[in-house]
């Protein structure tokens, strides 16, 4: 009887370390599961942060664009007035320049 009981509880104290390896096992696979989850949610929030950030970008770079526009107008504009007016001065100078090629051929 003594013998029984003996193997019985050697039995028992058996299956209790099994169920304690198992316990162990269970509980590094579910540390483990949560890391790789963890990796992909950070994964997949980075992707996520990332193509908003483009998407923040690609709309500031269109809105900058868009803004520069019409100052690139204008400054064409203002080159244009300047080339009309640097012109009209040349033709100013180029018959002053005659007149005094004229004027001192004249007077030779």
């Amino acid at each position: 009887m003594t013998g029984e009981i003996i193997k019985e509880i050697r039995a028992a104290e058996t299956e209790a370390e099994e169920m304690l390896k198992r316990a162990q096992a269970e509980a590094r696979r579910l540390v483990e599961d949560a890391r790789s989850k963890r990796e992909a949610l950070l994964a997949e929030a980075q992707r996520e942060a990332r193509a908003e950030a483009e998407k923040l970008i690609a709309a500031a770079v269109k809105e900058a664009e868009a803004e520069l526009v019409p100052i690139r107008q204008e400054r064409e504009q203002e080159i244009q007035r300047l080339k009309e007016g640097a012109a009209a001065r040349m033709k100013a100078a180029v018959a002053m320049i005659s007149e005094r090629i004229v004027k001192s051929d004249g007077n030779s």
